[in-house]
């Protein structure tokens, strides 16, 4: 799992890399509704994939939330690799359903963790809610 986060990263990198004219980093964009539809469906064949091989190679007592929250991850890393701003929205969300579910798991350091996670999560949204609007209201 963790050579598909590198992978998406290094893609990331070099997408935000690869500016549009003068910028040095690609702007932040809005996700259209055909990639936010895509996004979603590739989410939810992730989360039934993972449901079937946590619940026959883990011992995983919650499958159906660790599946949903590691293919909500990838969906928003994937949408974070292209700079749009709703990726910020599906980490929110999957956050929200780490920090309680570490905390039933009895990991409270993750869980605290996380909850730090999704402070960052809310500060990286209004950051790039600001530089948005600044594109917009100076083009």
């Amino acid at each position: 799992m963790q050579l598909v986060y590198v992978a998406i990263s290094i893609y990331g990198i070099w997408r935000w890399r690869s500016g549009r004219g003068e910028a040095a980093v690609r702007p932040v964009e809005r996700t259209s509704r055909a990639e936010a539809l895509w996004v979603a469906a590739a989410v939810a064949v992730a989360t039934i994939a993972f449901v079937g091989l946590l619940t026959r190679y883990s011992d995983s007592d919650v499958p159906a939330a660790d599946a949903l929250t590691t293919a909500m991850s990838l969906g928003a890393q994937w949408l974070m690799s292209r700079r749009l701003l709703e990726n910020w929205y599906v980490w929110i969300a999957a956050d929200l359903i780490y920090v309680p579910l570490y905390l039933y798991k009895g990991l409270h350091v993750t869980a605290a963790l996380y909850a730090l996670f999704l402070a960052l999560c809310l500060s990286g949204l209004a950051g790039w809610r600001r530089e948005l609007a600044a594109r917009r209201s100076a083009g």
